[in-house]
């Protein structure tokens, strides 16, 4: 979700997110949404998905024409390092008309040559800054920028602990000279699991002064899906009319999902490993045989998306977790 200056229009189509590289950040939703700081480890493990995977899981993505409908694919990276194969998968989507985004580390110490090959395949980068990567994070939003990178954002996690830090972001995007160009801060707002269960959930009034303060002093900002309904509450009722519909509440299992690294498909990264329901494992997408039949009208993703649509429709910001 992006505000201002992305129509409803552009949120057609479907979104599949792969989590194909161990760490961090992940986002969806055509632009930018999710910040996946749930992680992607087995144990003291993490994983990647190989190349190889990665053809046999989008060849079970529906076609036609011999074409990919398949529109974008999200991918979020600790660092280009530490996936020996990343640069083959995103070049590979764009020679099938896939447009790859990505989310990465602020303190990636990419080279230049690395920054103009990501400059050259992918279509919006957002790159994760916070208190400890702040000058690392902006010297290389500018040297992606100066690389003729565009639609570069920030992302940042939203809670208690991070929320003084915020304002700072705010001010930096006003007055630093790096930041001149960036197209927007995304704020993210915090799902209390794996990494983030040390953190406190930002109450509701503290998030609302937030999005004031970024709308009141002409900041540029987004919000990931899961802020939506937070956001609307915002706006004004003249701010409705004018971009209230470029606001999209969660999509999960309607226009994006996650796939983690050994290809099992759930709504979204958070429900990953929840004991509760079948979202503990997944279901496996590399043995499927009918995309519609066994993924999209499977009665346990039937079951979510209608979850996902009445709390949609009740104005609750997710179905899922307290966030």
């Amino acid at each position: 979700m992006k505000i201002k200056k992305i129509t409803k229009s552009h949120f057609s189509g479907k979104v599949y997110n792969f989590h194909c590289l161990p760490d961090e950040n992940y986002f969806s939703q055509n632009i930018l949404t999710h910040n996946c700081y749930k992680g992607n480890s087995k144990g003291n493990k993490a994983t990647n998905m190989s190349f190889d995977t990665f053809k046999k899981l989008l060849n079970k993505f529906p076609q036609y024409n011999g074409e990919f409908l398949t529109q974008q694919i999200a991918f979020g990276i600790t660092s280009v390092k530490s996936h020996p194969e990343f640069f083959q998968i995103v070049e590979y989507c764009r020679e099938h008309n896939i447009i790859p985004n990505l989310t990465i580390n602020g303190a990636d110490p990419l080279t230049n040559e690395e920054i103009q090959r990501l400059v050259k395949n992918m279509g919006a980068m957002a790159i994760s800054v916070n208190k400890y990567n702040f000058e690392q994070g902006l010297n290389l939003i500018q040297k992606i920028i100066n690389t003729g990178g565009k639609q570069i954002n920030i992302h940042y996690v939203v809670s208690q602990e991070s929320i003084e830090f915020a304002y700072k972001l705010c001010e930096a995007s006003k007055n630093d000279a790096r930041l001149k160009n960036l197209n927007a801060i995304v704020w993210l707002s915090l799902k209390p699991k794996n990494r983030g269960e040390h953190l406190q959930i930002l109450p509701e009034t503290e998030f609302y002064k937030l999005i004031r303060f970024c709308l009141d002093n002409k900041i540029r900002f987004g919000a990931d899906s899961c802020s939506g309904h937070k956001v609307l509450k915002t706006f004004t009722k003249e701010e409705l009319n004018s971009y209230g519909n470029m606001v999209t509440p969660c999509e999960a299992t309607q226009e994006s999902f996650y796939c983690n690294a050994d290809g099992y498909y759930f709504p979204c990264s958070f429900l990953e490993n929840e004991k509760r329901d079948i979202w503990e494992n997944g279901i496996n997408v590399l043995e499927i045989n009918d995309f519609v039949k066994d993924l999209w009208l499977n009665p346990s993703v039937r079951d979510f998306r209608r979850s996902v649509k009445e709390s949609n429709s009740c104005g609750n910001n997710c179905c899922h977790f307290k966030i």
